[in-house]
């Protein structure tokens, strides 16, 4: 029962975590804010998005919440470095709720796989950050793909 409670959030997780990386593809930028355009900015975090869309299909995410929980850290790290990148308002305002989903996402798969009987307590919160990043994406959307 531990471990199909495991998987389940995992597996939950996982879904969440391509929904929103699904949403997350740059198209059209906007104008030039400051010195780096919204298109720009958007590339920039499109390229990385991609390696992180490849790190998670090739990680084994379905059956192992400690390597699930690694993989999210890196993540959010590779998301943070990114950022740091990206000078325009526009785009470094709906990176940053992308960037808290994952954080926070590795925090909970942490604390599954520190108890596995946490999935059922955290489940409420899952839920809740699944909405959160579903709408993370589609400001991201709004921005980069106009």
């Amino acid at each position: 029962m531990r471990n199909s409670l495991q998987r389940a959030a995992v597996v939950g997780t996982t879904l969440l975590l391509a929904l929103g990386l699904s949403a997350c593809s740059a198209g059209e930028g906007g104008a030039a804010s400051g010195n780096q355009s919204v298109k720009a900015a958007c590339d920039i975090m499109e390229k990385d998005m991609r390696a992180v869309a490849s790190d998670m299909d090739s990680a084994a995410l379905g059956a192992d919440p400690v390597a699930a929980a690694s993989t999210m850290n890196q993540i959010a790290d590779q998301l943070k470095t990114s950022a740091k990148k990206v000078t325009n308002p526009e785009v470094t305002k709906v990176v940053g709720p992308m960037i808290d989903s994952f954080d926070k996402l590795g925090t909970a798969l942490e604390k599954i796989s520190d108890d596995p009987s946490a999935a059922m307590e955290l489940a409420s919160d899952m839920q809740t950050l699944s909405t959160d990043m579903q709408e993370a994406g589609m400001a991201y959307n709004k921005v980069c793909k106009g």
